[in-house]
């Protein structure tokens, strides 16, 4: 029941994200909003389902030794770097303006908003992705025996989120390739957690690659 509550609900939550995102014209706000109802409710109901503890859920963990921090560190630091470089490498393969034009027309960004739209991303969307898809869908399924499982369901579960994005800005190979990054990705996160039992070292990678989008995103924006 614990598993199958999980795989149900993630996929459910994912669907009506992507749903939210691609069918319909709302800005970002709604759809962060969307987003936190749908995350928190589903990891909060699970326990009171199934009558087990919350640990490893609600909070990134206490006092989460240095060593994995150090680990978060160098992995976010080393994610920074390949995304800068790989914006630099497609620069003329992928239609940003476009992006840009999307984000502004379908979301409502701007680049008057898009620095408190970028803090968020980069502190309170990272926390809240590593809540559900590490806290939640990794650690409980990794508790519960599932290891192999919990690695490839929250890896998959956390790329096809990000297809409710990105889905109309890349095509053919490079859509490809953007997927396994994110599986690749999300199997590192996994990592990071599975060593400390916790998420606050996979949450700070996850702020430190994202804060380099955002950075590639001001000057795309204009907002420097």
């Amino acid at each position: 029941m614990r598993k199958n509550y999980i795989v149900l609900a993630t996929t459910v939550a994912c669907t009506i994200l992507y749903v939210i995102e691609q069918g319909f014209a709302v800005n970002y706000l709604v759809k962060t909003l969307a987003k936190i109802c749908l995350f928190m409710g589903v990891a909060l109901y699970y326990p009171r389902l199934v009558a087990v503890p919350t640990r490893g859920q609600g909070t990134p963990g206490n006092s989460p030794k240095k060593g994995n921090l150090m680990r978060g560190l160098a992995i976010g630091l080393a994610a920074m770097a390949i995304i800068t470089a790989t914006y630099s490498l497609t620069i003329n393969l992928v239609d940003y303006e476009g992006i840009v034009d999307e984000l502004q027309g379908k979301s409502g960004i701007t680049a008057m908003n898009f620095l408190v739209v970028g803090l968020y991303i980069t502190l309170g969307n990272s926390f809240l992705e590593e809540y559900f898809f590490r806290g939640f869908v990794f650690l409980n399924l990794y508790r519960q025996g599932h290891v192999r499982f919990a690695y490839m369901f929250s890896s998959l579960a956390f790329a096809l989120y990000h297809m409710a994005i990105f889905r109309t800005w890349f095509e053919g190979w490079l859509m490809v390739l953007a997927l396994a990054g994110l599986i690749g990705i999300a199997l590192i996160l996994n990592w990071l957690t599975s060593r400390s039992g916790s998420y606050a070292s996979s949450w700070l990678a996850h702020a430190l690659a994202d804060s380099a989008i955002i950075i590639i995103g001001l000057e795309l924006f204009g907002a420097w």
